[in-house]
C-alpha cells in the first residue's frame, strides 16, 4: 500500500495537529518556526531528534542548499536527509500547477 506524506507551510504550524497526525501515522514534512523551543534528544548527520513541550519527538533535517539554509520537521525517520528535502521541494511545483 502506498503511502502518502503531506507537505505544509509554516501557516499550518500547530505542534497538537503534529501530534495527531503522528498518532493517526500519517507523514509529514513541513519547516520549522525560528525561535521554536524543543530538547535535542540525539543528533546525527543533518538531522537531530528533537522534543518538544508537548511530548511530540520529531526529526529536524538542517541542511545547506544551493548556499541557503533549509530547516526542515518530519515524523520520518528513516529517510536520508537529502530525501527529506527532496519532498518538500515538490510542495513548491504543486502550488505552481495549481494556479
Amino acid at each position: 500500500m502506498r503511502q502518502s506524506i503531506l507537505t505544509f507551510d509554516l501557516g499550518y504550524y500547530d505542534l497538537d495537529r503534529f501530534m495527531k497526525l503522528n498518532e493517526e501515522g500519517i507523514y509529514f514534512v513541513t519547516r520549522i518556526k525560528k525561535n521554536v523551543s524543543y530538547v535535542v534528544e540525539k543528533e546525527y548527520a543533518h538531522s537531530k531528534i528533537i522534543r518538544f513541550r508537548n511530548g511530540l519527538t520529531l526529526r529536524l533535517v538542517s541542511m545547506e542548499i544551493d548556499g541557503e539554509h533549509r530547516d526542515y520537521l518530519t515524523n520520518i525517520f528513516d529517510l536520508p536527509d537529502l530525501h527529506i528535502h527532496w519532498i518538500y521541494s515538490r510542495r513548491w511545483n504543486i502550488e505552481i500547477f495549481s494556479e
